[in-house]
């Protein structure tokens, strides 16, 4: 199975945070490619088109703002194009490292 996906991102920091260091709220909507069509016992998608979309909450800190760490929920739904549509969700915990 291989999902290819374009989601722009928004991201605030809320309460004047500093983006060098400090808490922000994310969230994003965008197009996903689901190949093949996802099918399980329990579980039948009709396409292999998708949107997805994403809210996170997380925290940047260390030096250079190398961390990233977020709480992210996630949702896949062909938006009711097609029945069925059964939708997924996720939640991750999320770490990004820049160095």
């Amino acid at each position: 199975m291989a999902q290819i996906g374009l989601t722009p991102v928004r991201r605030w920091w809320p309460g004047g945070s500093n983006p060098a260091t400090g808490t922000h709220l994310e969230g994003g909507i965008g197009l996903n490619l689901i190949m093949p069509v996802c099918r399980s016992a329990d579980r039948r998608f009709s396409t292999w088109f998708n949107f997805g979309d994403h809210l996170a909450w997380g925290c940047t800190f260390g030096a250079g703002r190398q961390h990233d760490v977020s709480l992210r929920f996630e949702h896949f739904s062909n938006a009711s194009i097609r029945k069925p549509n059964p939708g997924e969700n996720f939640v991750q915990l999320r770490h990004a490292w820049r160095f």
